[in-house]
């Protein structure tokens, strides 16, 4: 009999102290999982409800020894975990493990993106409401954790202009490293036994890792190395793993991509005394144009009936206006990115380079027949 099985059986401490009643498709499932760890398995396991599938694996993996990721589909079950099942697991055990909560880049503020807000001068004239509401709890926050920011609507636009992302975040260089949130929160996971993550973030951090290599996932990824993984919820996995090992291009995506380079590039003084179409801002301007005409192109190119707001499209039937505009905007980006590469003078500038140079190399992976 394994350890695990000692703690949940009828003679264990969770029958002892708690009147717990023990499951045998429990202790069956927990031996399986304690088996799995301890030998670098992998173990698919199906549960039916009343199992008590979660304290069959948490228990066996707060024994392993091992830095373990739990990774579920939905957020209920991350707060289940936290806050019911691992204080059952303490009391009855004695166990303390240290445990994080993994969340997404996208929930924390971003100080560098910040700062460059409240310094452009195209935002600044812009006279958002949201702005002194934002400054003012910048100043108490401990964790940058936007869901703290209660004054704040959670889908106010503002949070769109400040918050992280593997594609803005600049890492070990950026002036704002060591007060950053998100190396707040990556330090902690790094000190942590047990990670509780959720689907959406860990296939981002798989596919970061993937394509950049653990030096690209240094400076943009959440989860530090761990030893395994266990997704509750499993089902969903393949859903997320598509969108993630996927690529995407949209109208939002380009807009943000030129909305946080004309920040990055005011910022950097590198707006001032241009007024040619060859300067950065009208760089940005033709990206802007470029995009719309492109997605119009797509639209008009896809078949009837394609479906309202997605278009599939086989591989050659771009069509030749689409095929062209394609190009159009890929020259557009080219530019900036030549532009940035050119003009690095701050980290930001360089970020807005490596995101000109993404956004064509999935273009085209999207769009090459």
């Amino acid at each position: 009999m394994g350890r695990a099985r000692d703690l949940l059986g009828p003679d264990g401490p969770f029958g002892a102290a708690l009147a717990y009643e023990h499951r045998e498709g429990q202790l069956a499932m927990a031996d399986a999982v304690e088996r799995a760890l301890a030998d670098a398995g992998v173990l698919l396991c199906e549960a039916g409800t009343g199992t008590g599938k979660t304290l069959a694996y948490l228990v066996p993996a707060l024994l392993s020894g091992q830095k373990v990721v739990v990774s579920t589909a939905t957020k209920a079950l991350q707060d289940q975990i936290v806050g019911k099942d691992l204080p059952l697991v303490e009391l009855a055990t004695g166990i303390r493990p240290q445990v994080a909560v993994a969340k997404g880049l996208s929930n924390y503020l971003c100080l560098r993106r910040f700062d460059e807000l409240r310094r452009s001068h195209t935002e600044a004239s812009r006279g958002s409401r949201s702005l002194p509401l934002l400054e003012a709890w910048v100043k108490s926050t401990e964790s940058g954790d936007v869901a703290e920011a209660t004054a704040l609507a959670e889908r106010d636009p503002i949070w769109a202009e400040v918050t992280s992302s593997s594609e803005t975040r600049v890492g070990p260089r950026c002036e704002f490293h060591e007060a950053c949130f998100v190396t707040r929160m990556r330090r902690s996971l790094a000190n942590a036994d047990l990670i509780v993550a959720n689907h959406h973030l860990f296939f981002a951090d798989l596919a970061l890792k993937a394509r950049t290599g653990e030096a690209g996932a240094s400076r943009a990824g959440v989860l530090p190395p761990y030893d395994a993984v266990i997704f509750d919820e499993a089902h969903q996995i393949e859903d997320v793993a598509t969108t993630f090992f996927g690529a995407q291009i949209s109208t939002s995506k380009l807009g943000a991509f030129a909305r946080d380079a004309e920040r990055a590039f005011v910022s950097a003084k590198l707006h001032e005394g241009m007024v040619s179409r060859g300067d950065g801002l009208g760089l940005l301007g033709a990206v802007r144009v470029a995009g719309v005409v492109l997605f119009d192109a797509v639209v008009r190119a896809a078949p009837r009936g394609a479906g309202e707001g997605r278009v599939l499209l086989e591989p050659g039937g771009l069509g030749a206006v689409a095929h062209g505009a394609w190009r159009e905007l890929d020259d557009a980006l080219g530019a900036v990115e030549h532009f940035a590469e050119t003009h690095t003078t701050t980290e930001a500038v360089d970020t807005v380079r490596r995101r000109a140079e993404g956004l064509r190399s999935d273009l085209a992976l999207i769009l090459e027949p």
